[in-house]
């Protein structure tokens, strides 16, 4: 029963046009890296892994927030990447990622402006959204 009430409120929520956090494109790293550069804006990549813990928790728990939705969705593309399929291990592998879940800030020229993750809560994303905007 609470499955079903969960399921109901999560469809009301989305089919309202309220649903709230980051938004991730599926686009890849090569478009978003051309689409950043005519935007003039920066790149947020989450780079997780399915059996990941800490990464399904950040996206449960941060991203779904709504002060870091409006924060990283006006000031960046963002990407959620597995780093175990397609082009996340040619990534991972060129970024050196090798825990998760690791962010990366982006400019358009592929160039790490920030690096963090681990214990990562909204207030450490914010700061580091605006960081690595300083650096622009």
């Amino acid at each position: 029963m609470k499955k079903h009430i969960v399921l109901c409120l999560t469809l009301f929520t989305i089919s309202t046009g309220i649903a709230q956090g980051i938004t991730f494109t599926n686009s890849s790293l090569e478009a978003t890296l051309t689409k950043a550069s005519e935007d003039n804006k920066l790149i947020f990549i989450d780079c997780y892994t399915v059996w990941c813990s800490p990464c399904k928790k950040l996206a449960a728990e941060v991203f779904t927030q709504k002060n870091v939705g409006d924060f990283y969705n006006k000031n960046f593309i963002n990407l959620k990447i597995d780093m175990e399929k397609g082009e996340g291990l040619e990534i991972a592998q060129y970024y050196k990622v090798n825990s998760y879940p690791t962010l990366l800030i982006l400019n358009s020229e592929g160039e790490v402006l920030e690096r963090f993750g681990g214990g990562t809560d909204a207030d450490k994303m914010l700061k580091k959204g605006q960081q690595a905007l300083d650096k622009q």
